[in-house]
């Protein structure tokens, strides 16, 4: 999904060898966590956008490499990089790595598709940080509602780690949320 439904977005491969429009905006933007995904880009996770083949059109020549029994990736000859995935049990569409796209800050979420293969780090709920209308509501910007949220289960592991060792922790060098969003590092 992107904030304009109706936008063209533009994208390319590292190189500029490969690039491509789709319009309308993708039906579909979402999170893998898989291993097949992991390997194919040496990423953590990736974010893929998704298409109707019919909304998508590519210039250029990209490599097609089928990487297991259902599944067809392709890539830029040239430089490498990473561009779409097709799966035979979803005919006729087609997934591109969305920060390929131009307009990459304009998609908005609708999934996160974690699972047994999903990294640690990765594992805990960004659901939890709430929707745009709450953060928007809340008056905190998006990168204040992380840290905060991670602030808040830091805060709970320092609690935790003191019933174990005693009272003795590190929670004094902590500071608060108000110093952390005021910090010039930080750059909210």
């Amino acid at each position: 999904m992107s904030a304009d439904p109706n936008a063209t977005l533009h994208g390319r491969c590292f190189c500029g060898a490969v690039r491509f429009t789709a319009a309308p905006a993708p039906f579909q933007v979402s999170w893998c966590h898989c291993k097949d995904c992991r390997r194919q880009t040496g990423a953590p996770a990736v974010v893929w956008a998704g298409f109707n083949t019919g909304e998508l059109t590519i210039e250029g020549t990209p490599k097609r490499r089928q990487s297991s029994e259902h599944v067809v990736r392709s890539f830029c000859a040239e430089c490498g990089t990473p561009l779409t995935y097709e799966h035979d049990e979803l005919p006729g569409e087609i997934y591109i790595h969305a920060a390929l796209f131009d307009e990459a800050d304009q998609l908005v979420k609708v999934a996160n598709k974690r699972n047994e293969d999903t990294l640690a780090e990765f594992r805990y709920d960004f659901d939890e940080l709430g929707n745009r209308t709450e953060m928007e509501a809340s008056g905190l910007t998006v990168s204040e509602r992380v840290v905060s949220y991670v602030y808040d289960e830091l805060s709970q592991l320092i609690a935790e780690d003191e019933r174990h060792a005693g009272g003795r922790s590190c929670a004094g060098n902590i500071p608060t949320m108000r110093q952390v969003t005021a910090s010039p590092r930080v750059g909210f």
